[in-house]
């Protein structure tokens, strides 16, 4: 069973000429500390880890700059007083187009065009990408400490030079710009994942031809991850006790699944192994289903079973 996860390899920009003063990858950030007070910071990415070192760096310095190569959905992290997927999950009986359609009329609600903020306009749908959960930075941008910035064209010193033809000099450099999927205890004429933008496993975890071999978590949902990958473990698990058993035609199961993504996410090795959480949560339950075991319902926000199982506790501790 595999399960090292994927965010562990850090992937680092390469752009012509050599910067010459602090850089990091978000791989390497522990935090903001005073070496980082008042310094000209840029970071590298619109992703939930760029977003998050903006706006904690922002809190140290004078303003931050975000350079970012393509335009992303940056939803917040609050919608209607609800944390935003427990919000987006009342809508999953929708269809998903207009669940999509639905998210970019309030997302353009909340908070206005993107255009009003520096940032770039994202002409895909919502959930085509993987969102960015952030409620501090559009406040930020509106109140100038953090500053958006076009992709980097070069760099030379502690200059970098961006693709609209803007120069700035900056301290220190985070680079929010991903992971690799690799697994260094694997040949790669074994295993390599590494370049490409479809994983072919069935349920993210089971290899065509090596039976004895899983991938537990191996994964990106637009949710939780972690219900998910014990779902995973324990499907891996019943077919090693001889209780359930895989499609015979792996490789057609297989191309079916890449082949009818969750979303129409959009191409590139980021999106590799994206999933829904809902509808994989759906999926791996029915492959559960198979082996006879039913999880039934989640019993979150289920007050009647928490009371019970409150009292329970209360009972517990006063004998």
């Amino acid at each position: 069973m595999v399960s090292n996860g994927h965010h562990n390899v850090p992937k680092y920009p390469e752009y012509p000429g050599s910067y010459s003063g602090k850089f990091l990858h978000s791989h390497d950030f522990k935090g903001v500390d005073e070496s980082w007070r008042d310094k000209r910071v840029l970071v590298i990415g619109g992703g939930n880890s760029a977003c998050d070192i903006s706006v904690e760096a922002a809190r140290m310095t004078k303003t931050v700059h975000m350079s970012m190569r393509s335009p992303q959905w940056f939803f917040p992290k609050f919608i209607f007083g609800q944390p935003g997927d427990v919000f987006a999950a009342r809508s999953k009986w929708l269809p998903r187009k207009l669940r999509q359609y639905g998210l970019k009329f309030l997302v353009k609600l909340i908070q206005g065009p993107y255009s009003r903020y520096g940032l770039p306009e994202n002409t895909t749908l919502p959930l085509t990408n993987h969102p960015t959960l952030n409620s501090d930075l559009m406040d930020y941008i509106r109140h100038g400490r953090i500053k958006p910035r076009k992709a980097i064209k070069s760099w030379s010193g502690l200059t970098v030079e961006f693709v609209d033809g803007s120069k700035e000099d900056f301290d220190i450099i985070c680079a929010a710009t991903g992971f690799w999927t690799i697994f260094p205890f694997f040949d790669e004429d074994f295993i390599n994942f590494k370049n490409l933008t479809e994983v072919p496993l069935f349920k993210k975890m089971m290899h065509e031809k090596y039976e004895n071999l899983y991938f537990i978590g191996l994964f990106q949902p637009l949710g939780c991850i972690w219900p998910l990958a014990d779902y995973q473990a324990k499907i891996a698990c019943l077919e090693i006790t001889g209780k359930y058993r895989r499609p015979q035609d792996m490789k057609s199961a297989i191309d079916h699944e890449v082949k009818n993504p969750h979303f129409n996410f959009t191409p590139g090795q980021r999106h590799a192994v994206e999933v829904d959480y809902h509808l994989f949560r759906k999926e791996l339950k029915g492959e559960l289903k198979k082996a006879g075991v039913d999880i039934g319902k989640s019993p979150a926000g289920n007050k009647k079973l928490y009371k019970n199982f409150a009292d329970d506790l209360l009972r517990i501790k006063v004998s």
